[in-house]
């Protein structure tokens, strides 16, 4: 299987050669450092099981990310829950920080929780 990682680069490197950017399913990606606490333990396990799992950088400079599409808003919504008050912490919409990715995109994401 290939690693996710090398999914999100290619990805991006489509959307700098080609003009307009590929159609693709909406989703969210969280990154966060590792801290000492409990629930960063928790989180580790939970992004750990994912396909959508990779890290970056190493040791405490290190983040672990996770990417979600619509169907997995359950899982990003319990990560969440876990790292929302981590202090180094990023959020990504299709591969690229937008401003309000926090405040806004993840509360429209949450309204897939609506059944």
């Amino acid at each position: 299987m290939e690693n996710y990682k090398e999914v999100v680069d290619k990805e991006i490197l489509e959307d700098i050669l080609t003009k307009g950017r590929k159609k693709r399913r909406f989703k969210i990606t969280v990154c966060f450092r590792e801290n000492l606490s409990e629930k960063s333990k928790k989180a580790v396990n939970l992004v750990n099981s994912l396909k959508t799992y990779w890290a970056e950088g190493e040791d405490k400079y290190g983040y672990h990310c996770a990417a979600f599409l619509p169907e997995d808003v359950e899982i990003l919504h319990e990560l969440w829950d876990l790292v929302n008050n981590f202090e180094h912490k990023k959020v990504f919409i299709n591969n690229y920080r937008l401003p309000y990715s926090q405040s806004l995109w993840l509360l429209l994401f949450w309204i897939n929780r609506i059944k």
